[in-house]
């Protein structure tokens, strides 16, 4: 863990450092037992380091109290009737951003009060640093940034300082600019639609944007290259990515600002509060059925709001109420398995995995085989289809070329299966020669370019209709993730095709030949005789 003292520095308390102290007191909570309550905190599942600067300390105290999280006016908890203090998670998230170097990552579940921090934050360093700019964003839409503003900045601001005439700062209600100007010290925070070219017109000391879990890669793209024409200009600026998981890994702006603090590149820092990343359905269900006695235990070590700010019991309601693909998300901080970089559609393909332990292969089913064009990695696929008509794929094998014949012998004289290949592929059809003098042979469907091509076409429409089932395994997932089009010279047909001549898609090749012969030529019974697996 390192400390960052960048801004540490002698003051006194807080409100009395305000040229017109606000009617919010300082009597609730003072710096002076912060780390006492601050490590009350359930440690961060990752976290690269935190500050110990009484300035940020004191900036924090002086933003809790103007949103009325703490202070003689704070408001009262929900639950208990007592005036609100600062949470512990809410500390360590203040020294967590105190300690950042240029860009962070926050990853927190739903009901961790990690907004209402950022605020904290926000406001404190507006309210007592001169010229501070800071944009705030949310990467859904406008409107919701707009119903925030209201709600947590300008409602307590006026509650606090009903004359209007007195007030030490000016709101600006503008759809589309609404802001806080702090008169005493001319600093800014303003709240604005997630875009990009709302930042390259100004210069921000801190840029925040909220529900990044939501942002596409689009939009990713659009927001960091509007935030680096900015922050090239301020030597400290900040560039914060906060929400909880999202659907997508690839391209998405908090994974991807995650996973640069993980690493420790871009000079990223991070804070998460999440379950362990091997984290699966399987440690929510039994027998496919949610379970909530396996879950309690990932979220007491995942979620820091329990017992501050939240309880087991509300968090059972939406155990109930929520799919469990999503209360992973929302509340243990699992980003979901698919992304967006190919250009088949990864949400509706994410729809068919399934929460059952891997099966076997049923009855009647076609493998198909699919070899690295240069003969570094391979993939064996079962395909059916079920009582429903849906595409259903099994990834059999996934690994080195040597040996690979072997065990393609191996699963279809167990299986009594067809075996498709590509033809047109020189390692795969390599391979299948060395299946061709096997003794018994199994039996050998060639595919031609034609057939692959159909095969390509056949999986983007199942999966466009949502009419696929797998089991979430990392060589399909990966390929499905990774693939793009790739046509052949002179010819109006495609299949699919690697960004990195080094990438892996050769389950999601196996598995589209595999579904399209299985359709093409039913299987049945093989005309060789099994052997023991």
């Amino acid at each position: 863990m390192t400390t960052n003292t960048r801004h540490a520095e002698e003051s006194t308390a807080v409100f009395e450092k305000s040229p017109s102290p606000p009617p919010v007191g300082s009597t609730a909570f003072h710096t002076d037992n912060w780390e006492s309550v601050r490590d009350l905190s359930i440690p961060p599942l990752n976290l690269s380091g935190l500050s110990d600067s009484q300035r940020g300390r004191e900036e924090f105290i002086q933003g809790a109290g103007l949103t009325r999280l703490t202070g003689p006016r704070a408001k009262r908890d929900k639950r208990t009737g007592e005036l609100m203090t600062p949470r512990p998670a809410q500390l360590l998230i203040s020294d967590a951003v105190n300690a950042a170097d240029r860009f962070m990552g926050i990853l927190a579940p739903r009901r961790s009060t990690k907004t209402s921090a950022l605020f904290a934050v926000a406001m404190g360093r507006i309210s007592l640093r001169e010229d501070y700019s800071i944009s705030y964003t949310m990467a859904t839409t406008a409107l919701k940034a707009r119903a925030r503003f209201k709600k947590d900045i300008a409602e307590p601001l006026e509650f606090l300082f009903p004359d209007t005439s007195s007030r030490p700062f000016k709101l600006n209600y503008g759809g589309g600019s609404e802001s806080v100007r702090w008169l005493e010290t001319g600093s800014l925070l303003q709240f604005g639609a997630p875009k990009g070219d709302n930042y390259r017109s100004d210069a921000w000391d801190l840029i925040i944007v909220d529900e990044a879990g939501e942002a596409e890669p689009e939009m990713t793209d659009d927001l960091i290259s509007g935030a680096l024409a900015t922050m090239d200009t301020i030597p400290d600026a900040l560039f914060i990515a906060a929400g909880t998981a999202g659907d997508i890994r690839a391209g998405n702006l908090l994974y991807q600002t995650l996973d640069d603090g993980r690493e420790g590149r871009n000079r990223t820092t991070v804070i998460e509060f999440a379950a362990p990343p091997t984290t699966t359905l399987e440690n929510v269900m039994t027998s496919g059925e949610k379970d909530w006695d396996k879950t309690v235990p990932l979220l007491v070590a995942a979620h820091p709001g329990i017992d501050h700010g939240t309880t087991l019991a509300d968090l059972r309601t939406n155990f109930d109420k929520m799919k469990p693909q999503q209360f992973l998300k929302e509340y243990l901080g699992i980003f979901g398995q698919i992304g967006s970089m190919s250009f088949l559609d990864q949400i509706k393909f994410g729809k068919g995995l399934q929460a059952s332990p891997l099966p076997a292969p049923p009855e009647l089913f076609t493998l198909a085989f699919s070899v690295h064009l240069n003969s570094t990695v391979a993939s064996i696929v079962a395909a059916w289809r079920d009582d429903d008509g849906r595409a259903c794929w099994l990834v059999m094998y996934n690994g080195p070329v040597r040996g690979l014949h072997r065990e393609v012998l191996r699963l279809a004289l167990k299986y009594r299966a067809n075996v498709a290949y590509d033809s047109g592929n020189g390692a795969t059809d390599s391979e299948a020669q060395k299946l061709m003098k096997a003794r018994p042979r199994p039996r050998m469907v060639a595919r031609k370019w034609s057939d692959v091509s159909t095969a390509a076409s056949l999986t983007v429409k199942e999966i466009e209709s949502e009419n696929v089932v797998h089991w979430g395994q990392d060589a399909l997932d990966g390929a499905v993730r990774l693939a793009t089009k790739r046509g052949a010279r002179d010819s109006k047909r495609w299949s699919f095709g690697r960004p990195d001549e080094d990438d892996d898609i050769t389950a999601l090749e196996a598995a589209a030949i595999a579904l399209h012969t299985f359709d093409d030529a039913p299987p049945r019974a093989a005309l060789t005789p099994s052997v023991a697996s």
